[in-house]
């Protein structure tokens, strides 16, 4: 007698559960130095406490970070330029800087990708008139790998949520959401909120994984506003993916 094996593999549930966002508002704001410092402001150690954790372990991913700080140029007449630099294990990976309206407050949105638990992820600031008083991180998960490159005959990100809901100062997301994106030759899907999405059959990338967040890359931006602080850009990060594979033979 043939046994036959199984065409598909079984079905995996997987479910993301992100950690609460670090934040810190200073009860007394820190005057920036108007030259770049020798030490940086901010400064942070990858904490595998810190990571997303997954339901099924031992699965292909990457981890990025959100870092921000925030402050606000007390010139009261002039528009005044804030500078800073993002550095990974001492190496710089970005630098930039932008220009800050008289009396508004300032936030900076950085993006360190492809993290590892240990890394020093640090930030320098400067800039003439301007003090600093606020900074948050959180953790994200992306290029996730179930099942190693099959063919799969079922994907489904069942379930999103916005990542990270920053409470302290007076915080407010951008209206511009970047949603994670799924990299399918020709096509890229978004992954909306509060609109699961199906896109079966599909094969796992083997640079991407099952998805990639739009903003991969080491950068920072600044922002700034009247009355907002922090003003940053949260995004749809997926909390359940289902899927099961073809099996290969």
């Amino acid at each position: 007698m043939m046994i036959v094996s199984p065409v598909l593999t079984s079905r995996k549930i997987l479910t993301i559960t992100y950690q609460t966002p670090y934040e810190d508002l200073q009860g007394t704001p820190t005057t920036l130095p108007v030259s770049e410092p020798g030490s940086p402001q901010i400064s942070y150690t990858v904490d595998v406490d810190d990571l997303p954790a997954l339901s099924i372990p031992g699965v292909g991913k990457k981890y990025m970070i959100f870092m921000f700080a925030g402050g606000q140029n007390t010139d009261g007449s002039l528009e005044k330029t804030l500078y800073f630099k993002m550095l990974k294990n001492g190496g710089l990976v970005y630098s930039g800087s932008g220009n800050i309206p008289s009396l508004e407050y300032w936030t900076l949105n950085c993006c360190f990708s492809e993290i590892a638990v240990g890394d020093l992820l640090t930030i320098k600031l400067w800039g003439d008139t301007f003090y600093w008083d606020y900074e948050a991180r959180q953790i994200q998960v992306t290029d996730i790998l179930l099942l190693d490159g099959h063919i799969l005959s079922l994907c489904d990100f069942a379930a999103m949520e916005i990542q990270p809901v920053l409470i302290q100062g007076w915080p407010n997301p951008l209206a511009t959401i970047v949603a994670s994106i799924v990299p399918f030759n020709p096509n890229v899907y978004a992954v909306e909120l509060n609109s699961p999405i199906d896109i079966s059959p599909w094969q796992e990338s083997g640079e991407y994984g099952l998805f990639q967040q739009t903003s991969l890359a080491d950068a920072g931006i600044i922002e700034h506003d009247s009355s907002i602080e922090p003003s940053y850009y949260a995004y749809i990060a997926p909390t359940q993916i289902n899927v099961r594979g073809f099996r290969k033979f």
